[in-house]
Parts: C-alpha cells; sequence; structure tokens
C-alpha cells in the first residue's frame, strides 16, 4: 500500500495536480466505471459550477455554461426520429442564446452537432489587400459538440462530447443566419408575392405581419429570390428559358441571329394581343416615343433585375394583355347595353347600340357643326381619316337619319366578336394540328415500304439539331463615359424628353436669347432693329441699292425709245 501511495503521489507531482484536483479525477474514474449516467450528469453540473479554471482553446477564453438546465437532461430523453432530437437540441441551444448546427452525419446512423461559431475559416489564395469584396466570418472555432446516435429501430440519443463555449451568448438572436432562415410556408408564401410582382421590402413587412416573431432582413429576400431563380432555371441558359417560357405561354414569336450565333432581333406576341389584332385591322398606332431598350441591358440584365425569373416576366405580360382583353370586350359588351341620353337624336338612332361610343360623339360634333352657320367649305379630310360622314353630309341628308353602311367596319360593335378568335387561335386548330391530321389519314393508305420511308424522314425532322442561340453581344454606344459623375441617376423614373421638349428646351433667339422661339418670331425684333446701328447702315444701304436699281430701269426705259 505504501508502494502504491508513493506512485499516486508521484503522479500527482508529474501533472502538476492539487489535491483537491486529484479527488475531483478520482471521482471522474469512479463514476465512468459504474457508468450511472444519473450520478454522473449531477456530478457534471456541479463541476462545472465550481470549476471556473481551464481553457480548450488557447486564443479564445472559455465562457462556462452554468446556467444550463436543460442540456444535461438531454442525455435522459429518447427520440424517436432524428429530426425530433435536431429541434430538441435547437430550442434548448436557442433558449440560452446559442445556435446550433449540422457538423458531420450518416443518415440512419448518427449526427454530429455543433455551434454555429464552431470550425475555422478557410481563406482562399487572394491576399486580403487585393480582394474586391471586404469579407469577414463568424467562425471562432467554437468547441461546443453533441453526437445523436441511433440506439434502436426508433430510438435516438444525445451524447455530450463538450458543453462548453468560447464566446458569450447572443442577447440577439438575429445576428444569426439561421434565425433569419423562412419556413417552408414562408418561402411558398414568397414565391406567390413574387409572381404577383410585389417588391422584395413589401414581401418582407407581410411576411412580418403574419409572424411578428420573423427575424429576416431584406437580404435574405433577395437571397430566397435567387434560390428559387437557380430552382426556375434548372440549368437552362437564360436565352433557353427565355424561349421555354414564350413556348409554354402560347406566344407567337420569332428570332434573328447573326453570323456568330448571338441574338439580334426577337419579336413576340401574345394570343389576346393576336385576337385584337385580327380585330382592329384597320389601324395600328406605333409608339416610338422610347428607345426599344432604354436601358440598354442584355438579356442577363434583364435577369438579373427580375432575379432571373423569366416566368415571373411573362405571368405579369400575360396578366396586364389579357386584363386589357377583358376589359375592352366588357367595354363593347356595355355599350351595345348603355345608350347615352345625348345620342338619341333623330339623325343618329339608326347607329345606337351597333356604333362605339367614341363614333357616336364625333358624329354629334359633326351634328352641331351642321346645323351652325360656321360651315365652311367641305374638303374631305374629317371622312377620309375618321370613316365618318362628316357635317356636309349631314346636310344633304335633310334630316334623314345615318344608315350603318355609312360608317366604317372601324366603329362597329355590332359585328365585333372576339369568340372565333379567342386566344389568337383559330377554331379548327392550328396550322400543324391540320397538317399532322392529313399525314396520318394519308399514312394510314400507305403501303408498308413508304410508311417505312415516312417514318424516317420524321425521325430524321425529329432529331435535327435546334440551332444555339447565345447572348445578345453588347456593342457600346458613343456619348458620356460610364464613369462620369455627370451622369443620369440609374435609379431615375424620369421618362426621357421627345424630339421636340430637346428642340425647345436647347433652341435660343439670337435676338433676345430666350427659349421657345427664333429671331424671325421674336416679339423684340422691332425694337432692337431701331436701335441697332448694324440694322441702320443695312438699311441705308439697301435703299441706296433700290435708288440705283430705279435709276438704271429709267435709263434702260429711256434707251429702248
Amino acid at each position: 500500500m505504501e508502494g502504491e501511495n508513493q506512485a499516486i503521489g508521484g503522479f500527482q507531482a508529474s501533472m502538476g495536480l492539487t489535491d483537491e484536483d486529484f479527488s475531483e479525477l478520482t471521482d471522474i474514474i469512479n463514476l465512468t466505471a459504474t457508468k450511472n449516467i444519473e450520478e454522473m450528469s449531477e456530478f457534471y453540473k456541479s463541476f462545472r459550477s465550481n470549476n471556473d479554471s481551464g481553457s480548450v482553446e488557447e486564443q479564445m477564453p472559455i465562457v462556462e455554461n452554468g446556467e444550463s438546465r436543460e442540456l444535461p437532461s438531454l442525455l435522459l430523453e429518447n427520440f424517436s426520429t432524428r429530426e425530433e432530437l435536431l429541434d430538441r437540441v435547437r430550442n434548448v441551444a436557442l433558449k440560452e442564446g446559442y445556435v446550433t448546427t449540422i457538423k458531420k452525419s450518416k443518415p440512419g446512423y448518427y449526427v454530429i452537432i455543433g455551434c454555429d461559431r464552431g470550425g475555422q475559416y478557410r481563406g482562399i489564395s487572394v491576399p486580403l489587400n487585393e480582394r474586391k469584396k471586404i469579407s469577414g466570418s463568424r467562425l471562432i472555432n467554437c468547441p461546443f459538440e453533441l453526437w445523436g446516435k441511433k440506439k434502436g429501430v426508433e430510438c435516438w440519443k444525445v451524447e455530450i462530447k463538450n458543453a462548453s463555449h468560447n464566446h458569450e451568448p447572443s442577447s440577439d438572436m438575429s445576428g444569426h443566419p439561421y434565425c433569419r432562415r423562412f419556413s417552408n410556408e414562408e418561402v411558398l408564401s414568397i414565391k406567390r408575392m413574387t409572381m404577383a410582382g410585389i417588391p422584395p421590402r413589401e414581401i418582407l413587412t407581410s411576411l412580418r405581419l403574419s409572424n411578428p416573431n420573423c427575424k429576416a432582413i431584406a437580404r435574405t429576400v433577395y437571397n430566397a429570390k435567387a434560390t428559387i431563380t437557380k430552382e426556375v432555371l434548372a440549368g437552362r441558359t437564360m436565352i433557353q428559358a427565355l424561349f421555354d417560357e414564350l413556348g409554354q405561354g402560347d406566344f407567337t414569336f420569332d428570332i434573328k441571329r447573326d453570323g456568330n450565333g448571338h441574338l439580334t432581333h426577337l419579336f413576340f406576341a401574345h394570343p389576346s394581343s393576336i385576337a385584337l389584332t385580327k380585330g382592329y385591322p384597320y389601324v395600328f398606332v406605333m409608339d416610338c416615343t422610347y428607345k426599344t431598350n432604354k436601358c440598354t441591358w442584355n438579356a442577363q440584365e434583364i435577369s438579373h433585375r427580375f432575379h432571373g425569373n423569366f416566368h415571373e416576366v411573362r405571368e405579369k405580360i400575360c396578366l396586364a394583355i389579357e386584363n386589357q382583353y377583358n376589359e375592352i370586350k366588357a367595354k363593347i359588351a356595355s355599350e351595345k347595353l348603355r345608350v347615352t341620353h345625348k345620342f338619341q337624336i333623330p339623325i343618329l338612332k339608326e347607329l345606337v347600340s351597333h356604333v362605339s361610343n367614341f363614333a357616336l360623339g364625333e358624329l354629334f360634333k359633326q351634328n352641331e357643326l351642321a346645323t351652325s352657320s360656321i360651315l365652311g367649305p367641305c374638303r374631305g379630310h374629317f371622312s377620309k381619316t375618321m370613316g365618318l360622314p362628316c357635317a356636309h353630309m349631314m346636310t344633304n341628308k335633310k334630316g334623314e337619319s345615318l344608315l350603318l353602311s355609312d360608317i366604317h367596319p372601324q366603329w362597329r360593335i355590332d359585328t365585333r366578336s372576339f369568340t372565333n378568335v379567342d386566344g389568337g387561335v383559330d377554331g379548327n386548330g392550328s396550322e400543324i394540328e391540320r397538317l399532322l391530321k392529313n399525314f396520318l389519314d394519308k399514312y394510314k393508305c400507305m403501303p408498308l415500304v413508304e410508311r417505312e420511308d415516312c417514318l424516317k424522314q420524321v425521325a430524321q425532322l425529329i432529331d435535327s439539331p435546334i440551332p444555339l442561340t447565345l447572348e445578345p453581344s453588347i456593342q457600346p454606344h458613343k456619348g458620356r463615359p460610364s464613369g462620369s459623375k455627370k451622369r443620369k441617376g440609374d435609379g431615375s423614373t424620369t421618362r426621357d424628353p421627345s424630339a421636340f421638349e430637346i428642340a425647345e428646351k436647347t433652341r435660343k433667339c439670337s435676338i433676345c436669347h430666350h427659349v421657345g422661339h427664333n429671331s424671325r418670331t421674336c416679339p423684340h425684333k422691332d425694337e432692337n432693329t431701331r436701335r441697332s446701328p448694324h440694322s441702320v447702315l443695312a438699311n441705308q444701304h439697301v435703299n441706296l441699292n433700290m435708288l440705283e436699281t430705279q435709276f438704271e430701269c429709267e435709263i434702260n426705259t429711256s434707251l429702248e425709245l
């Protein structure tokens, strides 16, 4: 016994342990040998509350979690699933001001849980002073670690490997990215609101109204939309996604490429737009006020503006056109039923409910002009441009009613119908469907040899590669450099001035130096002419020339006589 005591004393002295530390070490060894979990947890709590010395990480001080009461209790709990274990550990950590993440796992066997500040930042090869982006890291190699192991068919247990942290608990959990995550229901709400065209700030406001505990910020919404965009593209290029969306939306579209395969022109038309075009084929109004691509964006930049979601862009276009289409149909149906009181006059009685209100209003003005005393000679301008009888034609009617044959078909609403051209699709089917039907009928009457040849030709057409369309090549425009300080703000919503506005703004009178007129129409022209000595000399010179010319004319006349 004396030899054993001397050996233990030598071990204690070599390790630099005090009597109190050595007694605690002996207790730990004895408890480990007994494998009593309850006694080990009680000893662990008393040991952590009394012992404030020691460190796991030399660079960071260990902050003891002495107030943790629920963490040791996890040792006694059984969890039926891995997700239940993870949720329980996360909730316990959140109550204490910490956030846990999965460090490593093997489905069906184990999961290693650590602090979200655990690990070390793995820097890249670019030096810090040469990086374009200012980077940072929250990782400080926190030693906290729990293990979750599957012990049976439906039994998961927790093992505490290291319950200490080397940092203070967070008083505000919104600084942790995990706490700013969206739930599955919130992600679906973001998708729906994005499809409706709601901006990210308003999406965030809506989410906070529905969930007051939401800690997300605007950047979280942007990241969620970027994830949605990545899912929507599914590995496709922007041009491929655009063509797919146009095809799925039943758009009629056509493109042009340059010699290198870059997209140069794109035309697309919605089915409802085609229906309106067929219904009103007489007049086309081209709105050329703005540039086709005002901001000089290419397809990729447009995609970034809309977070790469061409589906969102297509839905917005479809909604806008369909709303306009339905409003036009409703307006026509309303004008067939509703009669304006001032149009109930004898000369228009045959046209009411058959002609649009706009045309009736123009005819009403012409009728008032015909009964007035200021009617001038007929030049045919109104009838040629409007397709309606003018005041002189009404005068020649001598009180008779106007007939429907006098009205251009553009203004007829009784014969206007979009039922046969709804969506821009013919009732008998598209052209390809008609050809396929004819081919199938002809194919049934062919012998086997001809059938095989036809099948080979069809397979050849189907397997032929589609020409690759690349992103449009952007040519730099002449003008002010992109880095100029006098450049107009990109976020401005002010429209570009029209050509006549630019001309009126820059044109200055050479006499009074004011904007809006020239020297010929200047109101101060006469005053300046009298005051200017140059103009006086010029007038004298002109008068002398005129005298000389008259004298010469008189001489010439006398010589002829």
